[in-house]
């Protein structure tokens, strides 16, 4: 079974990447505000939220399942991917056959377009917006079409 990256509430398709260190520690400086550490880490609701973003900053690769598949044209391509943040018609009309099934498996929407390389994964996980995505190379979902 194939894998991908799925990050949580990305806003577009630069959010569907692993951050690097000093990226996670420019989001966790916004968050702390000149606390220390150890005063962060004193407060459990601050420390699970300083974990959190540590956690936004990489993913693991996970299996999936596209349930189904929608070509577009760049333009709509590109609004999708630019927004991914936002509610979308076309997740809402596929997102209760995306259910979680408990067995691991990611079920998602896959969008693509021949202009571009890569495609679009998206689990709204009963949202009308991709709560859940990654990107895949386009060969990797037109491979699956028949």
């Amino acid at each position: 079974m194939k894998t991908a990256k799925f990050y949580k509430k990305p806003e577009n398709m630069d959010d569907l990447r692993d951050k690097n260190a000093e990226e996670i520690f420019e989001m966790i400086a916004c968050v702390v505000d000149q606390k220390s550490v150890e005063e962060i880490m004193r407060d459990p609701q601050q420390a699970a939220g300083l974990q959190g973003l540590v956690e936004l900053g990489k993913a693991k690769a996970r299996p999936y399942e596209i349930i189904h598949t929608i070509k577009f044209d760049a333009e709509r391509f590109d609004e999708l991917a630019n927004n991914l943040g936002q509610n979308h018609g076309l997740v809402s009309a596929h997102k209760e056959f995306c259910e979680d099934k408990g067995d691991g498996i990611i079920r998602c929407i896959a969008f693509y377009c021949k202009e571009r390389d890569d495609s679009l994964l998206i689990d709204p996980a009963g949202y009308d917006y991709a709560r859940y995505a990654a990107r895949v190379p386009r060969t990797e979902v037109e491979g699956l079409i028949k």
